[in-house]
């Protein structure tokens, strides 16, 4: 039992072949959209959440304020105004395209003069990315 329950977890089967032939891309629209992390490269993720972005996709921002308490007001404050060593995301938001945060919270952000480095939150999923970047948007940028 517990091989079966491993070989589930690790994407295994008992041998048939039950894989679509599509891979990971949809040769008419780019990469699937899976929604989870891990199920991509982070390249084909992050091309994915651009996709939706730039098709003026909106995420939920009560869901991305969620996100940002827990995640990144630890750093960034929960006004968005930065602690010591970090940006203000009131300053930072507003120069930047939905696209460089898609990047940045993909891969994180090297540690700035006199500042910390950011984690990536790849660990999110696409859906979460998307509405973690609305909120910011929404609260730090409302001119956009």
């Amino acid at each position: 039992m517990w091989l079966a329950v491993g070989l589930a977890l690790t994407g295994c089967s008992d041998g048939k072949d039950t894989s679509d032939t599509g891979g990971d891309t949809d040769t008419n629209t780019g990469p699937v959209d899976t929604g989870t992390a891990g199920s991509q490269t982070d390249d084909a993720r992050a091309v994915s959440i651009k996709a939706r972005l730039d098709s003026g996709e909106k995420g939920d921002p009560v869901k991305g304020q969620a996100k940002y308490a827990y995640d990144c007001a630890l750093c960034h404050a929960p006004d968005g105004s930065g602690y010591d060593g970090f940006p203000s995301l009131i300053e930072k938001v507003p120069t930047l395209t939905p696209d460089a945060l898609v990047d940045i919270m993909m891969v994180g952000f090297p540690q700035a003069a006199g500042g910390t480095p950011m984690p990536p939150y790849d660990s999110y999923t696409n859906q979460e990315i998307i509405d973690t970047i609305e909120y910011c948007e929404e609260t730090f940028n409302p001119s956009r």
